[in-house]
């Protein structure tokens, strides 16, 4: 506030997975969700984020699919930067449901396991509410 800037910040505030299964109750507690860090289980993908830009973003909430992933190109968009055309970037921009309370420019997620391997393939996909696990 002091730096008057209070109404031109965005601030989103996430985890990176769930709880740690190795450190067990010491890791963290994904209440109902299943599994945790490491699985494409909802107890490891599923964190909250919360996201606060006055003025711009109302108080609610939504079920929308999003990944920490869309992130840079919501962020580049919004401060008005470009996004590099020479190589594929996963990341969709989140406006619709952070600034309209709309549907999300995500359709479908794929999730893969830390080291891809095409022998492997994909482990999980979600599609709106719904989810297919592959291993």
């Amino acid at each position: 506030k002091s730096a008057g800037i209070e109404n031109n910040t965005f601030v989103f505030f996430t985890s990176d997975n769930g709880p740690s299964l190795i450190q067990e109750v010491r890791g963290g507690n994904q209440g109902l969700l299943k599994c945790g860090k490491g699985t494409t289980y909802e107890g490891g993908m599923r964190e909250p984020a919360i996201a606060w830009m006055p003025g711009k973003i109302k108080p609610g909430r939504t079920m929308e699919l999003g990944a920490t992933i869309d992130l840079f190109v919501t962020i580049a968009k919004l401060g008005g930067g470009q996004i590099p055309a020479d190589r594929p970037i996963d990341g969709v921009d989140m406006s619709p449901i952070l600034f309209e309370g709309g549907k999300s420019n995500r359709v479908v997620y794929y999730h893969y396991p830390q080291s891809p391997d095409p022998s492997v393939g994909v482990y999980a996909t979600r599609f709106q509410q719904y989810k297919a696990h592959f291993y």
